[in-house]
């Protein structure tokens, strides 16, 4: 590794100097604006070490422990100068590349380790002195697990570009690898929405149903763009036309779409592209497959009523339009992707970090605190025995607490069950460790929403309950949940305190507020007029608010004047342990 290092031009280190000045330049701002002066201590530090490898021209193992040092001061700056707000954040991506500028593809593994390890421990060590700072570890991996896949990203590609040995610097290849880095860091200057499949979707349909109407002699009563999820039916992520998609999406059989997707040409059909065609207008229908690299992503499929031509113009012009914008598309999706992975796994390293530090910890104080009670038993001090009996119940409480932390961890949208599933599961888990009686409703198309879509409604409905089950108050719980692609509806309502003074806001609230904005979709938090809150998050174009398109709302009457609790037939009481 270090003989190949040594042959790396001379030139080539400058783009180091450039990524490492402008992180600075976007960090020292950060750190000012945010009142964070402890920040601009850890800069120095982490200049002072850059500046030392750079003295002393280190190479191979000697460049990746140099830089693996300063990963390690970045770690332990971000957590203790605000976390997830941390102005140090986007600095990571400096040492990574330098590590792969100086020691290639190894050095960029080894260094974005440790920067992920050094998170690790630095989390711990903070936690361990402040409990607190428990609860938003979960929130901060988010961010955190871009951050370190980008840099990672941005470190192989200056492993890729070290280990060229290119003698005329101003050749086609150095110059597409500078391109590509400004690219890169402009993604990271725009996380977490510079690459979003939903937004790439809707102006590529938007671009194609602009072409097919260019000269005024068609009209796109409906469109939209489908997406391979890997089953048998492709996922609506953008939609135009009517409030509700009811179109045959399955990539087998002999409809518009599927033709389309088995075929990779385009489909020009006299008729609709709906499941059944009943005694509707007839339609007439285009389906675009979306082909980048020769791989299959999705279908464009566009519908017009039977008295507008679809003319060979019209599909040129469209065809043309979805091929020139398949790219973004295929692009945001694979960027999700890599997301969607970092961050499942970085959710369940953590889940196993707080089961086996801080659980188990909880679990040792208990036990000691049963020692100490039985002990006081013995000697005939009652007053002892009430209050260590008293600090038992709440030990056992923050450990219930810290399982379900656990548990919402580890909880994913599974590929084949949907947010359906992964929400009744969770349900019942908050049912059957706590005194709620909860209701759930599920109303759900076979077709799916987007993965993003359904893990941030997941995301959102857990810190929605958590919000109930520790604050409300409540004795009952109602969660409605309907999906019909591309709109769906979350809502949970509860009859406990109510939002009140100084219960409106909160970090709870900011989190899901995020996470609304990223699907996007439009998240309400209001009172409800029985008495408790609602939260209601919706995805896609507005429900029209007509009186058979309401959802029915969950009535306060759910328990008989003896006390016994009426039951429905998706409900779920809890029992309290």
């Amino acid at each position: 590794m270090s003989g190949v290092a040594a042959v790396i031009p001379r030139p080539l280190r400058r783009p180091g100097l450039l990524v490492r000045s402008c992180l600075v330049l976007v960090c020292l701002p950060l750190a000012l604006a945010t009142g964070e002066y402890l920040a601009i201590v850890w800069l120095v530090a982490l200049a002072a070490i850059a500046a030392t490898a750079a003295a002393m021209r280190v190479r191979g193992p000697a460049a990746t422990f140099a830089y693996s040092i300063e990963a390690l001061v970045w770690a332990f700056g971000v957590i203790y100068t605000g976390g997830a707000q941390s102005p140090l954040m986007p600095y990571v991506v400096a040492p990574v590349f330098a590590a792969g500028m100086a020691a290639l593809m190894p050095g960029a593994f080894t260094v974005s380790g440790i920067a992920a390890l050094g998170l690790v421990v630095a989390q711990g060590i903070a936690a361990s002195a402040d409990h607190a700072m428990v609860e938003s570890i979960a929130e901060f991996s988010t961010l955190a697990a871009q951050f370190l896949v980008i840099s990672l990203v941005v470190g192989l590609l200056a492993a890729w570009v070290g280990s060229l040995r290119v003698r005329d610097h101003e050749g086609t290849q150095y110059y597409q690898a500078h391109r590509l880095l400004e690219q890169l860091y402009a993604i990271t200057t725009r996380l977490p929405g510079a690459l979003d499949p939903v937004a790439a979707a809707d102006v590529l349909l938007g671009h194609v149903v602009k072409a097919a109407e260019r000269g005024g002699m068609i009209r796109v009563s409906e469109a939209a763009v489908l997406i391979d999820a890997g089953g048998e039916l492709l996922v609506p992520v953008a939609h135009r036309g009517t409030d509700r998609l009811d179109w045959d999406t399955a990539s087998v059989g002999s409809g518009p779409v599927a033709e389309a997707w088995r075929s990779k040409t385009p489909q020009l059909r006299p008729m609709g592209v709906r499941r059944a065609q009943g005694k509707r207008e007839p339609r007439r229908s285009l389906a675009i497959p979306l082909v980048v690299a020769d791989h299959s992503i999705g279908v464009v499929a566009l519908e017009a009523g039977q008295a507008y031509a679809i003319d060979e113009d019209a599909v040129g012009r469209a065809v043309r339009a979805a091929k020139s914008n398949a790219v973004r598309l295929a692009t945001a999706l694979m960027f999700d992707r890599v997301r969607e992975l970092a961050t499942v796994e970085e959710r369940r390293r953590l889940s196993r970090e707080i089961h086996d530090g801080v659980a188990q910890e909880l679990a040792g104080l208990g036990y000691a605190i049963d020692d100490l009670a039985e002990q006081a038993r013995e000697q005939g001090d009652e007053q002892a025995v009430k209050s260590l009996t008293e600090l038992r119940k709440t030990m056992s409480g923050l450990l219930t607490e810290v399982r379900m932390s656990i548990f919402e961890l580890r909880t994913d949208v599974d590929r084949h069950g949907g947010l359906g599933a992964a929400l009744a599961e969770y349900v019942r888990t908050v049912g059957a460790t706590s005194s709620l009686t909860v209701h759930l409703i599920l109303d759900e198309s076979p077709i799916r929403l987007p993965a993003q879509t359904e893990a941030e409604l997941l995301r959102i409905a857990q810190e929605a309950i958590a919000n109930v089950r520790r604050h409300a108050r409540s004795e009952t719980m109602w969660v409605t949940c309907m999906v019909a692609p591309p709109r769906a509806e979350l809502i949970i309502e509860d009859d406990g305190i109510g939002i009140g003074p100084g219960r409106a806001g909160g970090y709870g609230r900011s989190i899901m507020q995020e996470r609304a904005e990223r699907i996007p979709a439009r998240l309400t938090i209001e009172p409800r007029p029985e008495g408790g809150t609602r939260v209601d998050v919706q995805v896609g174009p507005a429900r029209p608010q007509s009186s058979t398109d309401r959802l029915p709302a969950p009535r306060a009457q759910h328990r008989h004047a003896d006390g016994e609790k009426q039951m429905p037939e998706h409900a779920t009481e809890g029992s309290e342990e």
